[in-house]
């Protein structure tokens, strides 16, 4: 019989309890593991400085890379099959004789550690996609909503003062090789996928272009382009997103650019009509020219958002830290503004919480998570991800990691699956990361006593109500609980 292997995580708690100030003996105990294993744990960490297995150590393993992520792609489809069915899927495709362990680690992976350092927790690098060209940076991220499994990422460089070409990328979990590539002219800045029509992606380009591609083919196909010059973006198309069909059931989708225009587009017989909906007023005072002819520059928009339930009504972020609201019903007219920063607002999501956070360093992406109403994540130009639970901790994140692949780079983009715990994260040398969130950054709400929920999400609502009920106080929370035109978070 040979001696029982100590898994990673078992070795990363003998670490942190012998850190905290516990003894041998009392880590023992607690771990269940004998005090010559955890004599050996800690002489390895103070010679090596790591848990890790030491390179070429042991048995090698019976799996490629691309049979692993085949298996881990299986389970991702299907959540419902069970530990054998998986070892006799991999018996019965790849022909090998597959331990439950082996399986075991790809399905049922936890990180024990969030245990012992409750509510913090980390994120567990799955698989990396590398950039479709050298030198382009991760300038638009998102999943595909019917198919859970299917990312894709636009490419480019910020750098405005020459012309880039740029590229989009459509990856599936199990290939780190993209299933259908597309060259663009410039760089791609924004993408958005029509629920209804998969397949179909609006594009949004640096030099001003609005584009709907297929991705069902390999190399793509641009099948609604605008043909007119004269009626497009004179800027960066910072952010395109569908709306609701027409009603002669059109695509359509809106865009936002750096010309200070908010427009939406309606896929007609191969072309995009666009109709104005905004054009936002000057950000600086008008200069008086030499003939006397007053100029003013239009206040540049970097980023956008619907309500979710009144999809007539949205935010626009500019460069100079303004939030207008308005309605799609009222084209021309601004309801309210907001002085609500002092440097550009990148991103802007609707939200019920009413609180800042300052994080002394620029950021360029957040995304609210589908899993629990109270946590949000910020990609900061730091090169750090950091995660934000108000329910557990309203000062400090609860997830803070260095992500970007080379040091003094940024993360430029950051997506939730809207379904698997995972999480995707784009930096300035291109590659893309795919992260599984530890059990503390998932946990699900509570039900307080006496308190009955049909669905998950009134229960996640009941969650957020409460930590604003100790935040915002009387009248104003049931204001913001009521009025669903009220809550806003940039």
């Amino acid at each position: 019989m040979g001696r029982k292997v100590v898994d990673i995580a078992t070795k990363k708690s003998i670490i942190l309890l012998r850190d905290s100030g516990m003894s041998q003996h009392e880590i023992c105990r607690r771990l269940n593991t004998s005090r010559n294993c955890i004599r050996q744990t800690i002489r390895k960490f103070n010679e090596l400085h790591t848990v890790a297995t030491k390179p070429g150590a042991g048995r090698h393993s019976k799996l490629t890379d691309r049979q692993k992520r085949a298996i881990k792609l299986q389970q991702v489809r299907d959540d419902t099959l069970s530990l054998i069915d998986l070892v006799r899927c991999v018996q019965t495709s790849f022909n090998l004789t597959v331990s439950r362990r082996t399986v075991n680690h790809f399905k049922y992976f936890e990180d024990k550690t969030d245990e012992v350092r409750d509510p913090m927790g980390t994120l567990f690098p799955l698989w990396k996609f590398p950039p479709s060209f050298s030198n382009r940076s991760v300038t638009a991220l998102t999943w595909n909503p019917a198919y859970s499994d299917m990312l894709i990422i636009g490419y480019g460089l910020y750098d405005q003062a020459e012309r880039i070409q740029g590229t989009i990328a459509v990856f599936t979990l199990n290939n780190n090789h993209p299933d259908t590539l597309i060259h663009t002219e410039s760089t791609v800045l924004s993408i958005d996928c029509l629920p209804s029509k998969p397949y179909l992606i609006c594009v949004g380009l640096m030099d001003g272009d609005v584009i709907v591609y297929d991705i069902s083919t390999p190399s793509g196909k641009a099948v609604f382009t605008n043909t007119s010059y004269m009626c497009k973006h004179y800027g960066c198309v910072w952010q395109v997103r569908w709306c609701n069909l027409s009603t002669n059931h059109q695509p359509r989708f809106f865009s936002i650019g750096a010309d200070g225009k908010v427009m939406r587009w309606t896929c007609i017989k191969g072309e995009l009509r666009q109709i104005l909906l905004l054009d936002l007023p000057s950000a600086t005072k008008a200069t008086r020219l030499d003939d006397g002819t007053l100029l003013s520059l239009p206040g540049p928009a970097i980023a956008f958002d619907f309500h979710r339930n009144r999809k007539d009504i949205f935010l626009v972020g500019t460069e100079d830290g303004k939030i207008y609201k308005a309605s799609t019903n009222d084209p021309g007219i601004i309801d309210m503004i907001f002085d609500a920063h002092d440097f550009a607002i990148y991103c802007i999501q609707w939200s019920e919480c009413l609180m800042r956070f300052d994080l002394c360093t620029s950021l360029q992406d957040m995304s609210w998570s589908p899993y629990t109403s109270t946590m949000f994540t910020i990609a900061g130009a730091d090169g750090k991800v950091y995660i934000f639970d108000i329910h557990s901790n309203k000062l400090e994140p609860i997830c803070e990691q260095l992500l970007a692949n080379e040091s003094g780079k940024a993360c430029t983009k950051i997506a939730f699956n809207p379904i698997h715990p995972i999480l995707l994260v784009g930096d300035q040398t291109g590659w893309t990361i795919c992260l599984k969130l530890s059990p503390n950054l998932r946990k699900k709400a509570k039900i307080r006593k006496g308190a009955e929920f049909a669905h998950n999400h009134e229960r996640e609502y009941d969650k957020l109500a409460q930590e604003l009920s100790r935040t915002v106080a009387g009248d104003s929370m049931n204001d913001i609980l009521i009025d669903p035109t009220n809550d806003i978070e940039d």
